[in-house]
């Protein structure tokens, strides 16, 4: 049974992968400044939300760490992404994606 499951895990990789590159395709074309400023508020307002759940003290280091850190997070993700992205379409192996002007 997991075997079975392993398989169609496997089988569905590829489509996965293509996915994923349609969906990197569509944001890096808007940008990379919009892509970080995104994962950077996103990040800082996760970190926000877990200090206010379990410290509840505002100080400086509340408004700066949060900012800075997702910032950082945010930069190193494009350059994750963006690294995934040429590897595989220099691989050959998945094709590249078609972008709909939408």
């Amino acid at each position: 049974m997991i075997w079975r499951w392993w398989k169609k895990f496997k089988a569905w990789e590829p489509q996965r992968k293509q996915g994923w590159l349609q969906k990197w395709a569509q944001d890096r074309q808007k940008g990379k400044i919009r892509f970080v400023l995104r994962e950077a508020l996103l990040i800082t307002m996760i970190y926000l939300t877990v200090n206010e759940l379990f410290r509840s003290t505002v100080g400086l280091e509340t408004i700066f760490v949060p900012h800075f850190t997702g910032f950082i997070a945010a930069l190193i993700m494009w350059a994750n992404n963006e690294s995934r992205y040429r590897n595989a379409l220099a691989a050959g192996g998945i094709n590249p994606p078609q972008i709909n002007a939408n």
